[in-house]
């Protein structure tokens, strides 16, 4: 009877630490779900903000970003808030923007605020207002995979928009050697 108890003990704490363990890594995605929803609104709020001032406004005191412009994308019924960095730290916040001359690139994490990319065609249409007020409009162009091992020195085309995230998109791990690019053509 006691060998009985023990392995039944034994059992409900083992049921017990997987349960926890389920729970805790449950629990972090829950977690960073939440606390990227909550920063896109105060995002939005601090966008709003910079609208009427035409300056960027920080969304919470200790913020080491703001917004910077508003992406559209009618085909899925969404706007994000884009950001002036592009630092691993402001992507856990939303997408961040990068000018390269003329160019506008926009990085995001394909697990969270660029996971819709996929969803995306050649054709649909984007829209970036930027602080200033003034408006672009684009049309997907070209979607492709770009393998940074091959091709480090990717310029995007003059007058475009690129979004660009990380791919597979359902890969267990994130940071490998693929991307996975939508060019847009600024279509005035």
């Amino acid at each position: 009877m006691g060998r009985f108890r023990t392995w039944l003990s034994f059992r409900m704490c083992t049921g017990v630490a997987l349960t926890v363990i389920a729970l805790s890594y449950g629990g972090q995605a829950i977690y960073l779900t939440a606390k990227a929803e909550l920063a896109q609104i105060l995002l939005l709020r601090a966008w709003q903000q910079g609208q009427l001032s035409k300056q960027a406004t920080v969304p919470w005191p200790w913020a080491d970003t703001q917004p910077v412009a508003l992406l559209n994308v009618p085909a899925l019924s969404l706007q994000q808030v884009v950001l002036d960095s592009h630092s691993g730290e402001a992507l856990a916040f939303g997408p961040g923007l990068v000018s390269v001359g003329n160019s506008h690139v926009l990085a995001g994490h394909r697990d969270s605020h660029f996971e819709y990319l996929r969803n995306l065609e050649v054709g649909d249409a984007l829209t970036l207002r930027h602080l200033s007020g003034s408006v672009a409009r684009y049309r997907i162009t070209e979607i492709f995979v770009l393998d940074v091992r091959e091709s480090i020195d990717y310029v995007p085309p003059e007058e475009s928009l690129t979004l660009i995230t990380c791919y597979p998109f359902d890969a267990l791990a994130a940071g490998g050697p693929l991307r996975y690019v939508i060019q847009g053509t600024l279509t005035i």
